[in-house]
């Protein structure tokens, strides 16, 4: 039994034994939501806000759990591995004491707490990103950026304040998708997947689809409120200037144009599927064609496509299948299903060379091969002829179309 399950079977215990302790958290928990949101209510600041973290409150937590705060930070150490905890955010005993409280929530099936365990957490990440993002944060820019800029179908526009949108979106999706499998997961490792997908859908809320510039080798953003606001502050343009402008709902914002929540929820999920499922299995008959595409050995081919499935290349699969999706147009996992996303990914990705997509994109590839070549075939990528890298980089970029095909369509 996993060190955490130990913990969260302990505390069950005590809970069983003194129901007041459980009634207790609740109050605590509820306490600290509600001064959150009173303060957020009473702000003006918009997307602006930033919370006031109750890094008091919940470092009484443990001791109301009849834990110490090193019995947590072991167990974590234990399942995790003390590697994850080299990472400040995994190490973080406020991050640490909720994600107990989450794993307590689901396992019991104690929702209320799970949920607000989590809400708790996100305060911090959502400050954490803000800091990050928009230190120095106009909130009449900010107020037009919303109420102007992005699209009435943003989730951001359908919520008042971070408050509503971390309580009643991030919260609920977060918990529906991942509350199974962190509850059955015997090893907790599903329960750093969930903490790991709050950080990293909040970061997409303010940037994504990350490219890298490439004369001058730095990483920008096309998509998220972040870029939206640069624009609006660059043009001088705020609240006030809403009037002006006449905007109707079915005309094409700027939102339109380098933001979607449905695109981005694809490529999060993708990558994470692919990062996350180190034995993935390849169709026989999909090597064999590659093999007869690419020339490349079936021996090879295998050992690449394993090299792809690595937690740490998240952010360049994240990436590359940002600019995939772009360069065909792909918004809904409809399109993805569609015999024309096949031909478009032939000809606008595998044989497309002077756009800029295309050299992003082989970039992108460039780095991912060079980190797989060096882990997994303990060899320079430089050694090959540019010949065989162009070879080498469509079997990544079909490696990774099979997996987007075989989650989004299960019909690979």
């Amino acid at each position: 039994m996993s060190k955490l399950s130990e913990l969260i079977e302990k505390i069950n215990l005590e809970m069983t034994t003194n129901p007041s302790i459980e009634k207790n958290l609740n109050y605590e928990l509820s306490k600290i939501i509600a001064t959150c949101n009173i303060n957020a209510m009473n702000s003006d600041e918009s997307y602006c806000f930033k919370f006031n973290v109750p890094s008091v409150q919940v470092g009484k937590l443990p001791n109301l759990l009849n834990v110490t705060v090193k019995e947590i930070y072991d167990a974590f150490t234990s399942d995790w591995g003390s590697i994850a905890m080299t990472n400040r955010m995994y190490a973080d005993s406020y991050y640490q004491t909720m994600l107990l409280i989450v794993l307590y929530g689901i396992t019991y099936n104690k929702p209320n707490i799970s949920e607000m365990a989590l809400l708790i957490i996100m305060f911090k990440l959502w400050n954490g990103r803000k800091t990050k993002y928009l230190p120095w944060c106009d909130k009449a820019v900010m107020k037009y950026v919303i109420n102007s800029m992005c699209t009435r179908r943003h989730h951001i526009t359908k919520h008042d304040d971070p408050f509503s949108l971390l309580k009643n979106y991030f919260v609920p999706t977060i918990l529906a998708k991942y509350s199974n499998v962190a509850k059955t997961d015997q090893t907790r490792k599903k329960l750093q997947t969930l903490f790991s997908q709050s950080w990293s859908r909040l970061d997409q809320l303010f940037v994504s689809r990350k490219v890298e510039d490439i004369e001058s080798g730095k990483r920008f953003a096309q998509g998220g409120i972040l870029p939206l606001y640069k624009k609006a502050k660059e043009e001088g343009l705020s609240i006030a200037d809403i009037s002006k402008k006449g905007i109707e709902d079915d005309e094409l914002q700027f939102g339109d144009q380098i933001s979607s929540s449905t695109r981005e929820d694809i490529i999060s999920d993708v990558a994470e599927y692919i990062t996350m499922h180190p034995n993935q299995k390849y169709a026989q008959n999909f090597i064999s064609q590659l093999n007869t595409e690419t020339h490349v050995s079936s021996k090879v081919l295998e050992q690449l496509l394993k090299g792809i499935h690595n937690y740490q290349f998240y952010d360049l699969i994240h990436d590359i299948l940002s600019i995939i999706l772009s360069s065909t147009n792909v918004n809904t996992k409809e399109d993805i299903c569609k015999q024309k996303f096949n031909d478009d990914f032939k000809r606008k990705v595998i044989s497309s060379k002077n756009n800029e997509d295309a050299k992003k994109i082989q970039l992108l590839c460039n780095k991912l091969l060079k980190d797989i070549f060096n882990r997994s075939f303990k060899s320079n990528l430089d050694n090959y002829s540019g010949v065989h890298q162009i070879q080498l980089k469509k079997v990544l970029l079909n490696g990774i179309f099979y997996n987007l095909k075989k989650y989004i369509c299960k019909q690979v």
